[in-house]
């Protein structure tokens, strides 16, 4: 058992039996901050003076803080935007060691070149963007949970403008940040800081449960090594606006496939899946039905969202093909299967620590999820703009009552003004060409059309007309890193015994590679080869040194794109 692991487990039971009876004895339900159960009381690290909108509000809920020199990795670490640059080489360690333990790491107030500090801290991609229009990241948090999958998160300022309606009108008020709004978005933050080491969820479960069926269909039990799925890449963003919250998660996974010699695909791919999740509250912006509006027999309700449209496209039309999405149009029903389904042709490697070789034609990716749309209408407009995966989910209006000088409306749909959860799936695929250029992330546009219902006017019974919808479109732009899977893939472990011998492996290669070992008693020939070629032999001498041995064999592709290890153990009897 992993010590640090378990001792994190116990220090998060503890502290949760300190909440439940620090619940009982100040009373439930209460709002007030120093209620204890809205405070964090285990132990988190801070490095600087935090700053910026929450900075109080982190005070308020992480009670349990303690300055540290940045060289202990046993809590979350929150770091000040201000010192992530110039951290030196005992606090990147310290840093470093938090993430590697399971910890999540945190900059507060941070732009671009802070948030990427982070991550190279951490030895991860410096792929972070700030969405378009927005100057800094309220939070922005990177965690690795068991298996290797990794989890980014990011709060970023409610929008200060005014809303203006799709006919030109400005909405009747303005909203201005608050700290009750304030402190909701970091008592959101708070709750995924809490999930700490409970990621792997029942959700992400199932989904890999079933990828791992699909794939293990297509792989014959002699020449089998796949024992586990790509690393998945969870990022969550977190977009506040009039007072609602709109998050927005994608779980990314890769696969690369390879020309198998005759059967399936007669070129290499690399293959991306992806889930997008939506957990979108649009109850603070609802002010109920107004009767009477502006003195005059109608009703008026204001704010109930009219439309949720998302909208995801690589910025690149040339190479990537949309293969599947799901879900398709529906109307009038209470739920529906998202569910992506795809054979891939040719032999797949899986990205991640634990190599899979030798897939045969036929991997099938699959994963379904229902999700609630009553009262909506489901428009897949996936393809609609060259490769990208779109849908808009459209919430009936209102509807409108007669009597004889009054026009009565009901209430919207109760997903259009509390908690919706949409899903949905594609996949892309890219030919060699779109890896080559460069391009490692792509665009997502989710939009909020908050709506304004008036009622018609109405005489003896008789409306004037029918009842209008004015609606305030909302647009947030993401940038959503793609983390490529391998271009060559080897086995990682081969074993012999204290006698000379030879054995042959296979490498998964689609193109030209050179391999070399760093140890003399350790040879691979051939030294060189192409993506026909991908055979080699390991050689190893007899074992007299009275003791176990290892070596590394090292191969990789000629355009440097593509590189992986062999260990070599050689027992010493």
């Amino acid at each position: 058992m992993n010590t640090l692991r378990f001792k994190k487990s116990l220090a998060w039971v503890l502290a949760a039996g300190a909440l439940v009876v620090a619940s009982v004895l100040s009373g439930c339900g209460s709002s007030d901050p120093s209620n204890l159960t809205e405070q964090h009381a285990i132990k988190v690290y801070v490095i600087g003076d935090m700053n910026g909108a929450l900075a109080d509000e982190i005070e308020q809920i992480f009670v349990n803080r303690v300055n540290s020199g940045g060289v202990s990795a046993d809590a979350p670490v929150f770091v000040a935007a201000n010192r992530v640059e110039s951290l030196d080489d005992a606090m990147r360690k310290g840093i470093l060691d938090t993430y590697r333990n399971g910890y999540p790491v945190v900059v507060v107030h941070g732009g671009e070149a802070q948030n990427n500090a982070l991550l190279a801290v951490l030895g991860l991609e410096q792929n972070y963007k700030l969405p378009r229009g927005i100057l800094y990241s309220e939070l922005f948090a990177v965690d690795i949970e068991e298996g290797g999958h990794t989890f980014t998160w990011s709060t970023y300022p409610p929008r200060a403008d005014t809303m203006i309606s799709t006919e030109g009108e400005p909405a009747p008020s303005e909203y201005k940040d608050n700290p009750d709004d304030q402190f909701k978005r970091t008592s959101i933050f708070h709750t995924w800081l809490d999930n700490d080491g409970r990621r792997i969820t029942p959700s992400l479960q199932a989904s890999g449960r079933e990828a791992r069926k699909a794939l293990s269909r297509a792989v014959s039990a002699e020449n089998s090594q796949l024992t586990d799925l790509a690393k998945s890449f969870v990022h969550t963003v977190n977009f506040s606006d009039q007072g609602n919250h709109y998050q927005y998660n994608y779980y990314v996974y890769s696969a690369h496939s390879f020309p198998s010699g005759g059967t399936g695909s007669s070129t290499e791919y690399d293959w991306f899946y992806i889930r997008q999740e939506g957990v979108l509250n649009a109850s603070a912006t609802y002010g109920g039905i107004k009767e009477w509006y502006n003195n005059l027999g109608t009703d008026e309700v204001h704010y109930y969202v009219g439309e949720y449209e998302m909208n995801n496209f690589m910025d690149v039309y040339y190479g990537v093909t949309l293969m599947k999405s799901d879900p398709q149009n529906t109307n009038n029903v209470t739920e529906v299967t998202s569910g992506v389904e795809y054979t891939i042709g040719g032999s797949v490697g899986i990205e991640g620590s634990k190599a899979s070789l030798g897939l045969d034609a036929g991997v099938t990716i699959k994963n379904e999820t229902k999700i609630s749309v009553s009262d909506a209408e489901v428009q897949n407009h996936s393809g609609s703009n060259e490769n990208n995966a779109m849908w808009r989910y459209v919430f009936k209006k209102p509807t409108q009552t007669n009597y004889i000088f009054y026009g009565k409306l009901s209430e919207p749909p109760l997903l259009s003004r509390s908690n919706f959860q949409p899903v949905n799936q594609w996949i892309w695929r890219f030919e060699p060409a779109v890896r080559d250029s460069g391009w490692k992330s792509f665009s997502s546009l989710p939009s909020v059309r908050l709506a304004q219902s008036i009622a018609a006017p109405v005489v003896f019974w008789i409306p004037n007309g029918e009842a209008t919808q004015n609606l305030f479109p909302r647009s947030e732009w993401v940038n959503v890193p793609l983390a490529y899977p391998p271009l060559l893939v080897v086995p990682h472990d081969v074993s012999f015994g204290a006698a000379a011998g030879y054995k042959p492996q296979e490498i998964m290669v689609a193109r030209n590679w050179t391999a070399s070992s760093n140890q003399a008693w350790c040879r691979v020939e051939p030294s060189s080869g192409t993506g026909t070629n991908r055979q080699v032999y390991i050689t190893v001498d007899t074992n007299a040194t009275g003791a176990s041995r290892t070596a590394n064999i090292t191969v990789k592709t000629v355009d440097g794109k593509g590189s992986d290890t062999m260990t070599i153990f050689q027992a010493q009897y």
